[in-house]
């Protein structure tokens, strides 16, 4: 009886379903199903948890070092806070009662809580902020105390999305997405809890500060000193990000270098506002309407109104990959518009650095972006070659991309690259500006003009009829 009650406590702590997917906000793709327990798997709980030890206050086991998950979903419950809004309070406190570490909570934090609060940049879904957390975030009960132990001041980023004082489904999406991809596989930000703008009342996440900015920041910043070691490192790093991403079934939809941040050329990936699973299907309106991102990085299928999957995640890293070994943006030298969508589809790519780039990388750069999204290969090939390659590259033994590597950095085209990269030696007149935007599908042969950005964003590519083409001729 006493080993079945331990099992049953074991299941509620850890397999309750997700109660994210009940509120009524969120769409059906959130609900979580009841795993299925066999007794080999609740061994595996048993000891697993058994490692940890008893807490010394429940008699149950404790489910991290220094946490007790029965125990502090008490002791959360006591904290008296409001955040103005009932779902943002149950979202909060559903997360803080079932937490099995420190890592796995979200806090209501009061925005007097941040100074030194800063502009960072502004991009489709909001605007990003860097701030000081004074005392930081919380790492377990102090039972001398009886209060929580804190991190410490921290810096910290809080991304305030557009509109959120109404809160909207793609808000709580982000952070879903965000913290299911960060605590079950790595290489995602962090996410510590939810504030609110006094200023615009609009809700912020709070989320790990990464010192060495956005990728497309570094690269623009750092290109000509990167090795291709270092090259190799992020990518692998970014590689590995996405592979985790997709292994718990989730899509992006929206990746570009502006969603991938770096510490010491470690990429991590972030903004889920779109993160979806897998299986989602597309409301039927948005079918024949828009989809969102940064032009250059959309798929082709995705500009002919297909939806998205993880090939087209793949195609996106395809053109990151690129912009990586190049250090231009892609399509810097063309205006962003429904000419360039219509170009995209027809084969058109961003023009591959041959001589500065090894041949293994570059052929599996055009199998990323290859039209059929069949051909592309899957997120955990490009994490296998990618991390084999910069160990390869490291190593003392001979390797071909260690042997292609040194090549191409001791020849005078590299050199010569790096003393006159193509998009910072030549200014070009179209002031693209690489932020997600909404871009409406394409549906035949002709678009209409539509505004030049490279921001996430809309893009109006709809096409009139054949007939309609017809008569206007």
């Amino acid at each position: 009886i006493l080993i079945g009650a331990m099992y049953v406590r074991i299941i509620q702590r850890v397999f309750r379903p997700n109660d994210v997917g009940t509120m009524e906000l969120q769409d059906d793709s959130h609900e979580t199903s009841e795993p299925q327990l066999t007794k080999e798997k609740l061994d595996e709980l048993d000891l697993h948890f058994a490692g940890y030890g008893e807490c010394e206050h429940c008699g149950e086991y404790k489910t991290d070092i220094r946490w007790c998950t029965t125990c502090n979903a008490e002791h959360f419950s006591k904290l008296q806070w409001e955040s103005g809004n009932n779902i943002i309070d149950n979202f909060i406190r559903s997360i803080q009662s079932r937490a099995t570490n420190h890592h796995k909570i979200l806090e209501w934090v009061s925005f007097k809580n941040f100074e030194n609060v800063k502009y960072i940049a502004e991009g489709g879904y909001g605007i990003v902020y860097k701030a000081k957390w004074k005392g930081g975030r919380i790492l377990y009960f102090d039972s001398e105390t009886q209060d929580w132990k804190r991190s410490g001041d921290m810096d910290v980023v809080l991304k305030s999305l557009h509109d959120s004082k109404d809160i909207t489904k793609e808000f709580f999406n982000e952070i879903d997405g965000q913290m299911k991809s960060h605590y079950e596989l790595g290489n995602t930000i962090e996410c510590f809890g939810i504030t609110k703008d006094p200023n615009t009342e609009n809700f912020m996440m709070i989320m790990k500060f990464m010192k060495d900015g956005s990728l497309r920041d570094y690269i623009r910043n750092k290109f000509s000193t990167l090795t291709w070691i270092q090259k190799l490192e992020i990518l692998y790093t970014a590689a590995k990000g996405l592979c985790n991403i997709h292994e718990v079934n989730l899509i992006h939809k929206d990746l570009h270098t502006g969603n991938i941040v770096l510490y010491d050329q470690v990429s991590y990936i972030t903004d889920f506002g779109f993160c979806k699973p897998a299986n989602y299907e597309m409301p039927e309106g948005a079918k024949n309407g828009e989809i969102f991102g940064v032009l250059p990085y959309i798929a082709p299928e995705n500009l002919c109104g297909e939806k998205h999957s993880m090939a087209t995640d793949i195609y996106a890293f395809g053109i990151i990959m690129n912009e990586v070994a190049s250090g231009c943006p892609p399509f810097y030298d063309k205006k962003h518009d429904s000419g360039l969508a219509l170009e995209i589809n027809d084969g058109s790519r961003p023009v591959s650095c041959e001589n500065i780039t090894p041949p293994l990388i570059i052929d599996l750069i055009k199998r990323c972006w290859n039209k059929n999204p069949e051909e592309r290969p899957q997120a955990k090939e490009l994490q296998k070659c990618l991390g084999d390659w910069y160990f390869q590259s490291k190593s003392e033994s001979f390797h071909e991309i260690k042997d292609q590597i040194e090549k191409i950095e001791k020849s005078q085209n590299f050199e010569k690259y790096l003393s006159s990269i193509p998009c910072k030696s030549t200014s070009s007149e179209f002031h693209n500006s690489y932020t997600s935007s909404k871009v409406s599908i394409v549906k035949s042969v002709r678009v209409p003009h539509i505004e030049s950005a490279s921001d996430s964003g809309v893009y109006n590519l709809t096409i009139p009829d054949e007939n309609d083409e017809v008569n206007n001729n």
